[in-house]
């Protein structure tokens, strides 16, 4: 009777360890950077060293003052390693969805690359790259805001969009013009 109660407290013990790891993994993104960016200032990634090609890579998405390079495609698989082009129309991108953690297994080169890890350094002005279809279209940040419902689409915009906080309803709009 004693071991089958000590075998009963080793087997409660690993399940809750276990669980302890699965809902580390589900907020790491998030405390990751709540803890090490936010409030660590040596811990911030230098992001002006990050090169983007000067060429027209096809089906990307660039926002080079964060040093955003991320494939762009049409499908919502394509947000695991990118960002997906949810809404166009004949002439123009309208709006796309970006991870701003990206998986736990991301290293801060690819969550600065592939995410929109650091949308708290975007500034009104900053230019955006959509690269789509052998064509460049380039648009400038008018707008930054926050909220669930995304902001009404008027003619010439692209709003690009990601989670506020790890796996949450707010989202973080990026509302930009198009300028050629």
């Amino acid at each position: 009777m004693k071991s089958f109660k000590y075998l009963v407290i080793i087997i409660f013990i690993a399940i809750f360890a276990l669980s302890l790891i699965c809902f580390y993994e589900m907020l790491s993104p998030e405390l990751y950077y709540d803890f090490n960016i936010k409030y660590s200032a040596q811990a911030q990634p230098d992001v002006s060293g990050i090169k983007i090609a000067p060429t027209i890579r096809n089906n990307s998405l660039l926002i080079p003052s964060i040093g955003v390079d991320a494939n762009l495609g049409n499908i919502e698989n394509d947000l695991d390693f990118g960002a997906w082009l949810e809404k166009t129309n004949a002439n123009y991108p309208q709006v796309i969805a970006i991870h701003r953690f990206g998986w736990a297994t991301f290293n801060i080169l690819q969550k600065t690359k592939t995410t929109l890890y650091n949308v708290d350094k975007l500034k009104i002005g900053n230019m955006v790259k959509v690269n789509l279809d052998n064509r460049q279209y380039t648009y400038k940040i008018i707008k930054i805001e926050s909220g669930n419902a995304t902001p009404e689409l008027i003619n010439n915009q692209l709003i690009i969009y990601t989670c506020q906080f790890f796996n949450s309803e707010a989202r973080i709009f990026v509302i930009t013009q198009f300028i050629g």
